[in-house]
């Protein structure tokens, strides 16, 4: 319960300050489930990205962040009020982070998933991995493509402050995994992931 209400605290704290700086337009998230595993599938754009895919839904959401943005054990503790859990990424995946994304969905809660692994230094989409495809099998969790434009004005690469921005997010129409006799096809999931992020552009 007190985590619980950590967590609201930090979340609105953080969309009462964006509301100051920024007009923010959350389009169709309503495609988010009300309840039951879900993987949250956007593009990255800006540190802000997760935040913005979290604002809309009242559930509670997980997401990987990279490891050296815990460092600061004030910064660490807060990220990890809103949800966030440590990627390392020395050495290429790290399988601790995966297993703690399988954990979360099996057990029913939403985990936002950057299928490109990284921000995007130009705003277009990059390539995604197979990541999302193999989490989605893995757990039976759809997924929900959300494509953000706005937020890389908003909070630029290096920079350490807010500017006024516009940012909109539109959720789209969820995606099933559908298993059939062959092996699924990780990457053609996340394909299709990707294509879908893409047609909210």
């Amino acid at each position: 319960m007190f985590d619980a209400i950590i967590y609201s605290t930090c979340k609105y704290t953080c969309y009462i300050i964006l509301k100051i700086f920024c007009q923010i337009k959350l389009i169709n998230y309503q495609n988010i489930p009300a309840k039951g595993p879900a993987i949250i599938a956007c593009n990255h754009v800006s540190y802000l990205d997760p935040l913005i895919a979290g604002f809309g839904t009242r559930r509670r959401i997980n997401f990987i962040a990279r490891a050296s943005l815990f460092k600061n054990p004030l910064f660490g503790w807060f990220l990890r009020r809103l949800g966030a859990f440590p990627l390392k990424r020395e050495g290429g995946s790290d399988a601790s982070a995966i297993k703690r994304s399988l954990r979360l969905l099996r057990s029913g809660k939403i985990v936002v998933i950057f299928p490109e692994g990284t921000r995007s230094r130009d705003g277009n989409l990059q390539k995604g991995q197979s990541g999302v495809g193999m989490l989605a099998f893995k757990s039976n969790a759809i997924v929900v493509p959300v494509c953000i434009s706005g937020s890389e004005k908003a909070l630029p690469r290096n920079s350490k402050f807010l500017k006024p921005a516009t940012i909109i997010a539109r959720f789209g129409s969820p995606l099933i995994p559908t298993r059939g006799k062959e092996r699924p096809d990780y990457q053609k999931f996340s394909l299709q992931v990707m294509q879908a992020i893409e047609s909210l552009h």
